[in-house]
């Protein structure tokens, strides 16, 4: 009878986590992330949805000194472009846990870049990059969907012909980072990772402490003096569910 009992509450707490768990998989207010260095599951609840670029107005945005985005940068149905020189825009708000996607355009030779868990570091704003650039001209290191200096994309990179707008997708989840390219992830790292700290020791930013593990930061638009358009820039902010 005894033993009967204890299986039976065995059971029932079995179900109990199996349902739970289930209710977590199928709901799609959940994001669910395995860690593959751990194997574990983290879900993440959904948050706001922003558009960065609403209303057809930088209001979100400044320049690199706290003022509004100059001329330079011309916002038209949902799509900015670096249309003379003008410098770097800046998030007003911070973020933590989100994806972030956007589509994009250069012209030819052309460079630009979209930073992530930017913070001022002395002069400068900071942060991770995801390189924007011309692969079929440009003579660089660091090509289209690279973490700027610190790690290449992968081999089933697949970018747009010149003139064509090309799909980004950023993935900001705790220590765990990802960049997809049309519709392809081409790169999953995780920061503060020993791996992590050996790619940022042979950089550029090899000087600063803990680059780029700040849990916290915020987005930064690249001027790099060249021809470049973004659009429908959106926001999509998680939580973890702990």
């Amino acid at each position: 009878m005894r033993k009967n009992l204890c299986f039976s509450v065995f059971i029932a707490i079995a179900f109990f986590f199996v349902g739970i768990h289930t209710l977590k998989a199928a709901d799609r207010s959940y994001y669910p992330v395995r860690d593959f260095r751990t194997d574990q599951i983290t879900y993440y609840s959904l948050g706001p949805k922003i558009s960065l670029f609403a209303d057809d107005n930088l209001d979100q945005w400044t320049n690199t000194k706290g003022e509004r985005p100059g001329d330079g940068w011309e916002l038209k149905e949902g799509t900015l472009t670096r249309v003379k020189p003008v410098g770097d825009i800046i998030t007003k708000n911070d973020y933590q846990y989100y994806t972030l996607e956007f589509e994009w355009c250069l012209g030819e030779k052309g460079n630009s870049g979209v930073k992530y868990r930017v913070k001022k570091i002395g002069d400068y704003y900071l942060g991770c990059e995801y390189q924007l650039l011309d692969d079929f001209h440009a003579v660089e290191k660091n090509p289209t969907a690279s973490l700027y200096d610190i790690y290449q994309p992968g081999a089933n990179k697949s970018v747009k012909p010149l003139g064509e707008f090309n799909h980004t997708k950023i993935v900001v989840l705790g220590d765990r980072i990802e960049h997809w390219l049309n519709g392809e992830r081409v790169l999953l790292v995780y920061s503060g990772t020993e791996d992590w700290k050996n790619h940022v020791a042979k950089s550029k930013f090899n000087e600063i402490a803990n680059f780029g593990e700040n849990a916290q930061g915020k987005l930064l638009i690249q001027d790099h003096g060249d021809f470049v358009q973004i659009k429908d820039m959106v926001l999509l902010e998680y939580c973890p569910v702990r």
